[in-house]
């Protein structure tokens, strides 16, 4: 087990069964079709679209294209490996264990924004320990279910914190981290429209749009103190989009996803001319994304939340499982331990606890 978990902890659990499923699947790393994309109001999407193209409503996959492997449907434009849409579950499932209202308690006022907080941090670390197994499709995998669990705005909480210089840190660092897994992808001969990766443009996509919405909720710093050589870039959250678009244009690779994407590209082509935007080149993280993270988790690792005290960026210290029972007793409205004895069983016999 990880030395980030506890002895007894759901999320330690959750993060095993995906594991689990990896070693169980021999296809994790297929492709298969959702509905719609990603935090997007479908009726918007197809506001301009012919009734003939309105798919029907998402069931789940009974009717709809949901789960349904990409051989079948070649055309469909939003897809992920399954791997990916089960690193997206398992976030999920981490995120409720860190929310206080789901158990009946009350601990501090951020316990769910700074649960959320905890659980990117531990996808950032999930896709460094990637990284250093040199996985790029378990890189990959993290990129798809981080970007769909930020995208879906199911870390909201964490943007209500009253820490906004952590929440700037960890946005520049999450972007960061697409930026370090196109760069791997290019030295494996992975990026571009004939990659094994056949998502692509459509994460790309994704993750483009969501950082030019979100950008003017970050501060960037003063462009003159950003660092750049030939051997590498020192990122802090300038030209992201373009650098996107510059991958892409070097790769054939197609962006798309929301209604306004030729606008977002066309935005970051113009921004990219004036600020002489060029990718950094090397193999070994080119990026840097490595030392950024280190210097990110010796900041803030000793970070303390509502009187919990932590050790390590990510882990579960936030995950109301790993509470004591007197602990979740006083904290809770009933007074009761929200956690029934079956429950406590269940996670000591390594169940995952998903909550309703």
């Amino acid at each position: 087990m990880s030395p980030r978990w506890s002895k007894l902890s759901a999320s330690a659990n959750a993060d095993s069964a995906y594991h689990k499923f990896l070693s169980e699947t021999p296809d994790a790393y297929t492709y298969i079709c959702i509905c719609t994309r990603p935090g997007s109001n479908p009726n918007d999407d197809l506001s301009e679209s012919n009734e003939e193209e309105i798919p029907p409503e998402c069931d789940g996959g009974k009717t709809c294209v949901c789960f349904k492997p990409l051989p079948e449907h070649p055309d469909h434009p939003y897809t992920f490996s399954k791997a990916g849409l089960e690193k997206m579950i398992t976030y999920r499932i981490m995120i409720d264990l860190r929310d206080p209202d789901s158990f009946g308690m009350y601990t501090f006022n951020d316990h769910a924004g700074m649960g959320a907080l905890e659980v990117v941090q531990n996808a950032l670390l999930d896709f460094r320990d990637a990284m250093g197994k040199a996985d790029w499709r378990g890189m990959w995998a993290v990129c798809e279910g981080l970007g769909w669990l930020v995208v879906g705005n199911w870390v909201a909480p964490m943007m209500m914190i009253d820490d906004g210089g952590i929440l700037d840190e960890t946005q520049i660092l999450f972007e960061h981290m697409f930026l370090c897994m196109l760069a791997e992808l290019e030295k494996q001969g992975q990026l571009g429209p004939n990659s094994d990766v056949r998502n692509l443009g459509f994460v790309m996509g994704m993750y483009a749009d969501e950082v030019k919405t979100k950008r003017s909720d970050f501060e960037i710093p003063d462009p003159e103190i950003q660092t750049k050589s030939r051997k590498g870039v020192s990122y802090r959250g300038q030209n992201f989009v373009p650098y996107l678009v510059a991958y892409a244009t070097r790769r054939n690779i197609t962006m798309h996803g929301p209604s306004n994407m030729d606008e977002i590209i066309a935005e970051a082509e113009e921004e990219a001319e004036q600020e002489d935007v060029v990718l950094p080149t090397g193999n070994k993280d080119p990026w840097k994304w490595m030392a950024a993270l280190k210097a990110y988790e010796k900041k803030n690792r000793l970070l303390g939340y509502g009187g919990i005290r932590k050790t390590q960026v990510g882990g579960d210290a936030l995950d109301i499982t790993t509470f004591s029972s007197q602990e979740r007793k006083r904290r809770s409205f009933s007074k009761q331990d929200p956690l029934t004895a079956d429950m406590i069983q269940s996670i000591k016999d390594g169940l995952v606890l998903q909550l309703g």
